[in-house]
């Protein structure tokens, strides 16, 4: 329950027990301006036990207040009883609680609480009535009704801004959850769907959110796991929101599976266009299209703006990545030579260990002298090359590498597709060639995972794809022997470094790294150490095309 909702419980709770009070001043008149049939020690004991009653259930919710409201109209029975209930001020005792019936204090009401309440005020009218009822009884009656029930469509839109506003303030208190853009609609959608009838009919059971680049829809985020999604004229639909801002649509498929009753939304913000896809559970959106579109518009403007920060966080992530690519490439070529002096220090040493037995000197003067400053000399060099070897040692240790995964955590497969296909279309790449062959299952699995580091992977290979492709690319979810599988593939623009290719894939498949870290290839050395260091198999093929294969081992193998 929010802050809002909260006060909004309490206020009414306080008007319950205001309510109670006015009965109970309203039925002493009653008593006192009519003839009453019982001795007044009935009523004052009917008064007491009212209050009472009322009391012992006030915190009391569900069936609670249907036994709030029993008591009520037991009580008015009582008051009522052998008196003129067609008398105006009589009446209105009745039906009170109708004029109430909005204030209601239960937490979470529904459109039909009013109907046994109404059902209650006719069936005491028709006994007090002597066995009859009167035409305009049932007039006020329903017209009371239909005021309360608008006015319960009123409340029920306001309680839909607040509960989208929440969902909204939950996704900016969880540190704003970068990169789980899809959570703020998963949120909307759990806090709708658990909020009573009313929002079972008229809330979404989905929705999808579209950023529109080339005329062309790409998904940004969904409230539900989404592999696949075609939409059929989807170049005329996005100029038709452009034109009408909003669009019903039945013919789209998600995972294969047709969905109905979707209204499409045209956002723009400040930066980019998104469109929205909501999907209602039947048609009764219908009847209420305009106002719904009335309604959805500004809240989900305010989506879009989370979303417009979103992007701009992405943004700023991917130059941070590329800043720490280049940070990268520095201390790689650091660690290049840090081997390379390691390499050779090391047969140095070994020189003047055997220096300082070997006697090239004849002359036993001589020799007696230049011993002396050799052994000095072997000394002193001996000492320094044994320091830099020492520190060569340290800098290689993975654990005082900058650039070492300090930190893994268990990560969903639909995160990592979710992340290699926001990556594929951020670069540039058509997401029709994108291939999913990851059966549904796979999704719930969970693999040890860094999202930094295989975002930089994906960012290495991808810029390769860019440099080196020639007109095919693409990119495959595949499942061998149990194991999930992503395969990037490019054409080759220049056949003639087929040769070199296959000497980097030997290198790269090797399981030694100091093969691949002996490469000018920065890029290849950055993947195969943050995919090691996942444990996350990797392996490059060369035939008519360059292929790069990174193999999961899910945390159930």
């Amino acid at each position: 329950m929010t802050v809002l909702e909260e006060v909004d419980y309490k206020v009414r709770k306080v008007i319950s027990i205001l309510f109670r009070i006015l009965i109970i001043g309203y039925a002493i008149l009653v008593l006192l301006l009519n003839q009453n049939i019982f001795p007044y020690y009935v009523y004052l004991i009917a008064i007491v036990s009212y209050a009472a009653i009322y009391i012992k259930i006030f915190r009391k919710e569900g069936y609670y207040a249907n036994v709030r409201l029993i008591n009520d109209y037991v009580f008015f029975f009582l008051c009522l009883y052998d008196k003129d209930i067609n008398n105006l001020f009589n009446l209105s005792l009745l039906v009170i609680p109708v004029i109430n019936a909005l204030n209601h204090s239960s937490y979470q009401r529904t459109p039909f609480f009013s109907v046994p309440l109404y059902s209650i005020v006719l069936f005491s009218y028709y006994l007090l009535n002597g066995y009859q009822i009167n035409v305009q009884i049932i007039l006020v009656i329903t017209a009371l009704a239909a005021i309360n029930f608008f006015s319960f469509i009123r409340a029920s839109i306001v309680r839909f801004q607040s509960l989208v506003h929440s969902a909204i303030d939950k996704f900016y208190e969880e540190n704003l959850n970068v990169g789980k853009a899809y959570l703020l609609l998963k949120n909307i959608i759990d806090a709708l769907s658990n909020d009573g009838f009313v929002f079972k009919y008229l809330a979404p059971v989905q929705i999808i959110c579209f950023k529109i680049r080339f005329e062309e829809l790409r998904i940004f985020a969904s409230s539900h796991q989404i592999l696949d999604i075609k939409i059929p004229e989807e170049n005329k639909l996005v100029k038709t929101l452009k034109k009408f801002k909003s669009e019903r649509r039945n013919d789209v498929l998600v995972n294969g599976v047709a969905i109905q009753n979707c209204l499409f939304m045209y956002i723009k913000s400040d930066s980019a266009q998104f469109a929205y896809c909501l999907q209602f559970e039947n048609n009764s959106f219908g009847i209420l299209h305009k106002l719904l579109i009335n309604v959805l518009r500004p809240l989900l403007f305010k989506v879009t703006k989370v979303f417009g920060v979103e992007d701009d966080l992405k943004r700023q992530k991917k130059v941070r990545l590329n800043k720490i690519k280049g940070n990268y490439f520095f201390i790689d070529n650091t660690i290049k030579a840090i081997h390379y002096l390691n390499n050779k220090l090391i047969p140095i040493t070994t020189y003047f260990e055997m220096i300082s037995v070997y006697d090239q000197v004849q002359d036993k003067e001589a020799k007696r002298q230049l011993s002396v400053l050799i052994n000095k000399e072997k000394k002193r060099s001996s000492k320094v090359i044994k320091d830099v070897i020492s520190r060569t040692h340290k800098i290689l240790d993975k654990s005082l590498n900058p650039y070492f995964i300090d930190e893994l955590y268990e990560e969903g497969f639909y995160r990592i597709f979710e992340l290699v296909r926001t990556a594929w279309d951020d670069n540039g790449f058509d997401t029709k060639s994108i291939n999913i062959n990851w059966p549904v299952e796979i999704l719930g699995n969970t693999v040890q995972f860094n999202e930094d580091a295989f975002l930089l992977v994906v960012d290495e290979i991808l810029d390769n794809i860019n440099k080196h492709y020639n007109c095919n690319c693409s990119v495959d979810f595949l499942i061998i022997e149990e194991f999930p599988l992503i395969k990037f593939t490019n054409d080759l623009q220049d056949h003639t470094q087929k040769k070199q290719l296959k000497k980097l894939a030997q290198d790269f498949n090797n399981q030694d790294i100091n093969e691949i870290m002996k490469r000018d290839s920065h890029g290849s050395s950055i993947i195969k150490q943050y995919l090691n260091q996942m444990n996350i198999k990797s392996a490059i093929r060369v035939n008519e095309s360059f292929e790069l294969i990174v193999v999961f081992t899910p945390n159930n193998k």
